[in-house]
This record gives C-alpha cells, sequence and structure tokens, in this order.
C-alpha cells in the first residue's frame, strides 16, 4: 500500500511547541541494524514509547 498521511499532531515540551506530520507506511523486511519490529502487543505493553508520540499510539499499539 502507498503511504498515506496521518492527522497533523503537536507536542508540547515546557518551552518548545512540535507541529508534527506522521505518515503511515508499510515495511518488509528485517530492521535496519540496531533497531527492531515490534507487534501492536509488544509496543503497548513491552516497549515505551516516548509521551510525543501521544497522537499516533493508537495507530502503534492497534488501538491499545
Amino acid at each position: 500500500a502507498p503511504p498515506r498521511p496521518l492527522k497533523p499532531a503537536k507536542h508540547i515540551f515546557s518551552h518548545v511547541e512540535w507541529q508534527m506530520a506522521g505518515w503511515q507506511l508499510k515495511a518488509a523486511g528485517d530492521a535496519p541494524a540496531g533497531c527492531l519490529w515490534a507487534s501492536p502487543e509488544e509496543a503497548a505493553g513491552r516497549y515505551a514509547l516516548p509521551g510525543a508520540f501521544k497522537a499516533y499510539r493508537p495507530l502503534l499499539t492497534g488501538g491499545r
């Protein structure tokens, strides 16, 4: 499937505001060196996700 844009999101640190534009992609093959592919279940419970990704968390964790 082609990449599709996600809804814009923002994350506010103490004094900096990030305006984020996300893209959803399907990837195949081995993860790059030093990285791994995580299932939605692993992303929801085993691995920590940065707070800045809160807007996209449901897509990363399968709605968990």
